[in-house]
């Protein structure tokens, strides 16, 4: 496993160890839970207001993945 600097406004910190393969899987495996959830809930939806929602769920898989895997890396 390999190590990731952080940086911050101070500049260039110390080095933590990587998010492992293992921690982005689980952290997959939460967000594909909150997406099976979020389309449930979109069912009764349709038209005009699924593509929005559609939107925010990829958002949101996309942010929750970032911020984990960053949140891991400082």
């Amino acid at each position: 496993m390999g190590t990731l600097p952080t940086c911050s406004n101070h500049g260039l910190g110390a080095s933590q160890p990587a998010a492992s393969n293992e921690e982005i899987k689980t952290m997959e495996a939460k967000i594909e839970r909150l997406q099976k959830k979020l389309e449930s809930l979109m069912m009764p939806l349709q038209g005009q207001h699924r593509k929005p929602l559609e939107c925010f769920r990829n958002r949101l898989k996309k942010q929750s993945l970032v911020s984990y895997i960053s949140t891991k890396s400082r």
